[in-house]
């Protein structure tokens, strides 16, 4: 249970369907695919605070995919699920599950649409967000539903490509107080593509965000959000593949009791494979993020990230990944200049990962995750030490 920085690009979470929203994604065979894990897990620090709870956690978590196709439109359908026990605290003991759904319709060799669902039942990770549940003895529960559709006009290997897209997702939390945060929000974007050669893309993109929350305190922390991005996408064979945007963006919230926040945004998502055994993943991402606390507002978040993937024989692999980000963040309301609290987040892992079989994995690994702040009351430090063992049908 360690927050992934690599996912604050984008607020909705939803499953990687759709050709379009996974650039070099590899084709799929149709069918019914099946896989699961299972892993026990030593944690020293498993609600992520400075009054440390240490625990051993069993965790089962089968994932279903599904892939068909209706003439010329592809259907995909995924499950995944996490049924989690703790030994010592069974207060904490969750069950999750992300359904979703996606078509591809394709209207003609330059037009198509796709429409992707998708449904939540799952609980907010510790160190997520800029709140810490001292006084509660479970995870905040929440449900989401929403959509992702989109409208593109061209290909990838066309001059020019256009691409709208609307998302609405509906998150609403269920336990620990936390119907306060309870959010609709709603985005639009255009994005225009121009083919610069036949390994890379110019973009240009525009979007607007509504974010609507449902249950205020005091103070309101509803906003409008614009942002415009220029950029570029690229594929050199099969050695790189990347995304970069950068531009400005603004939120302006409904109430004047908070500043409106404004500057630089931007995204870097690279892979660079040297050769056929190693893989070198890095990023950078500058966002604005919802606060967890009440009648606070939002705040800016930067994060770096590295992993390496390597192959040291045909049977075995190693793993290693460093991310850091620094949150600024609790400003007073009184004097919107003074910072409060400003976060420090570090998560390093290593894992060795063995095949058994050709359908058969095992693997270890070993987390640490520390936050400094401003305010001592959110630092924390925590490792984790796993095993697992999880099957790889193709």
């Amino acid at each position: 249970m360690i927050i992934d920085l690599k996912k604050i690009i984008t607020f909705i979470p939803v499953f990687c369907l759709m050709p379009s929203h996974c650039f070099g994604a590899a084709e799929e065979q149709h069918g019914l695919l099946l896989n699961s894990s299972i892993s026990l897990s030593h944690d020293d620090n498993i609600i992520k605070s400075s009054n440390k709870i240490e625990d051993q956690i069993l965790s089962i978590k089968p994932i279903a995919l599904f892939n068909s196709s209706i003439g010329k439109h592809d259907v995909k359908l995924q499950y995944s699920g996490e049924y989690t026990a703790f030994n010592d605290n069974s207060s904490y003991n969750f069950n999750a599950h992300d359904i979703a759904t996606g078509i591809v319709f394709d209207h003609s060799y330059r037009m198509s649409t796709e429409l992707e669902i998708f449904y939540q039942k799952n609980i907010e990770a510790p160190n997520s967000t800029n709140a810490i549940n001292l006084n509660t003895n479970e995870y905040n529960y929440f449900n989401q539903k929403g959509l992702v559709a989109s409208w593109l006009y061209g290909k990838e290997d066309s001059n020019g490509q256009i691409v709208f897209t609307y998302t609405h997702a509906d998150k609403n939390f269920t336990n620990n107080q936390q119907s306060f945060r309870d959010l609709k929000q709603n985005g639009l974007s255009g994005t225009f593509f121009y083919k610069l050669s036949n390994i890379s893309r110019l973009l240009f993109l525009a979007r607007v965000e509504d974010f609507d929350y449902q249950n205020t305190v005091f103070n309101d922390q509803s906003s409008k959000q614009y942002s415009a991005l220029t950029g570029f996408v690229w594929r050199t064979s099969n050695t790189t593949t990347g995304e970069f945007k950068i531009g400005y963006q603004t939120k302006k919230y409904n109430d004047i009791n908070f500043k409106d926040i404004d500057g630089l945004t931007y995204m870097l998502d690279m892979k660079w494979t040297p050769n056929t055994y190693t893989l070198l993943s890095l990023g950078s991402s500058k966002n604005t993020t919802e606060s967890a606390i009440s009648n606070q507002q939002g705040y800016t978040s930067t994060s770096y990230f590295v992993d390496l993937e390597h192959k040291l024989t045909n049977r075995t692999d190693v793993e290693a990944g460093f991310q850091y980000s620094i949150s600024d963040l609790g400003r007073s309301i009184v004097d919107t200049n003074t910072v409060v609290r400003k976060d420090d987040i570090y998560s390093a892992n290593f894992g060795v990962k063995h095949s058994l079989r050709k359908w058969l994995n095992i693997e270890f690994t070993y987390t640490h995750e520390r936050r400094s702040s401003i305010n001592t009351l959110f630092e924390f430090n925590s490792n984790i030490f796993t095993i697992s063992l999880e099957t790889n049908f193709e």
